[in-house]
């Protein structure tokens, strides 16, 4: 995993999504402003931290994703959220990838406002992870017929009506029937 090396210049260049994509979508709507070396070595300070500037061409767009080809990232204004008062998460074993998106659709439609993360994860590497001392997320009762796995994962505000919001997906119809 990167998230232990990577810098924000790097993230802004690949614009990199993370794994609260679903809450907080890309960063392209998450950067207010940039500072960045142009090839032929000028510098571009575009670091404002306002959240709306129609003042002229929106540049620092041009160089989100552009994996550096364009200038190297060196500065970056960034809008940041508060971080959630509650965070639950929630393994769910399904029979066949084919449970995979309309399983992914039912939870957006249930948890739309609180869903923060929906992460595949296949039989081979959730063997591996477990194999390997990750630690066994379900019992093995539960593992029993399934070629794949999702991680759900929802953060708010407040934690009880969090909890009550996700009370339905953690029923049996989900790992098993769906």
């Amino acid at each position: 995993m990167s998230y232990d090396s990577c810098q924000i210049g790097g993230n802004v260049s690949t614009n990199a999504g993370g794994l609260r994509l679903l809450r907080y979508g890309s960063l392209h709507g998450s950067v207010l402003g940039l500072e960045v070396v142009l090839p032929d070595g000028t510098i571009l300070d575009q670091l404002t931290a306002l959240r709306k500037d129609n003042t002229g061409y929106d540049l620092k767009q041009l160089f989100i994703g552009a994996e550096g080809t364009l200038g190297i990232v060196t500065g970056v204004s960034i809008l940041t959220v508060a971080a959630p008062q509650a965070s639950n998460n929630m393994m769910l074993a399904l029979p066949s990838f084919s449970n995979v998106l309309p399983l992914y659709k039912e939870v957006k439609r249930q948890l739309a406002e609180i869903l923060s993360a929906f992460e595949y994860i296949d039989r081979r590497a959730y063997d591996l992870a477990v194999k390997h001392g990750q630690g066994r997320a379900l019992d093995e009762a539960d593992v029993q017929g399934a070629d794949c796995f999702v991680l759900v994962e929802t953060s708010g505000s407040n934690r009880e009506h969090d909890e009550q919001v996700s009370l339905p997906l953690s029923q049996t119809q989900f790992t098993h029937g769906f």
